[in-house]
């Protein structure tokens, strides 16, 4: 019987241990917790009002000047995506606007997206940083005539279109009226 007892008290000795280890903790955290919440203090925020600043996005003409002017503060940075825009997306634009212009005679058989080779870059002129855009920029070639273009991401409009042997004036007159169209 004094080995049942002893083997009872030796149980119950490991149990109250067991039991301390695993709740000593729990009420030692729940403790330091409350401590830190009854010391919180309120703090001032200032709040960032969106509706207070101004939108200060270019136009499509400050764009245009922006880009023909040959500004030599303006600073091209390349990027691996745009913001609005994926690879994909930019290319599936870019076809959609240039079918918007006759004289290019874009159909559902060309150019094939991936045909059109645009890479984003990021536009900041160096002594008014805030006149900054994100285009993509590139080339593609069309009935064996290659062009280069540069499509704006905010907008989705082509900003330049240009064939690289010599200039069409067809073009450039649809061009613009295609940039007077929403």
């Amino acid at each position: 019987m004094n080995r049942t007892f002893n083997y009872v008290i030796y149980l119950t000795k490991v149990a109250a241990l067991a039991l301390a280890i695993l709740i000593f903790p729990y009420l030692y955290f729940q403790y330091q917790d409350r401590k830190l919440l009854s010391e919180t203090k309120e703090m001032d925020m200032n709040v960032f009002q969106m509706d207070k600043i101004e939108n200060s996005t270019l136009t499509l003409e400050e764009k245009m000047k922006l880009l023909t002017d040959g500004n030599a503060n303006l600073k091209h940075i390349e990027l691996k995506t745009g913001d609005r825009f994926s690879l994909y997306e930019a290319r599936r634009q870019c076809f959609r606007e240039l079918s918007k212009i006759p004289v290019l005679e874009i159909t559902i058989y060309g150019p094939i997206l991936r045909e059109i080779d645009i890479t984003p870059y990021l536009l900041i002129d160096s002594e008014t940083p805030s006149s900054s855009m994100l285009i993509w920029k590139g080339s593609l070639t069309i009935k064996d005539i290659k062009y280069h273009i540069t499509l704006d991401e905010e907008s989705g409009k082509i900003l330049f279109i240009q064939p690289v042997e010599e200039k069409d004036d067809v073009l450039e007159m649809q061009w613009e009226k295609y940039l007077k169209n929403p």
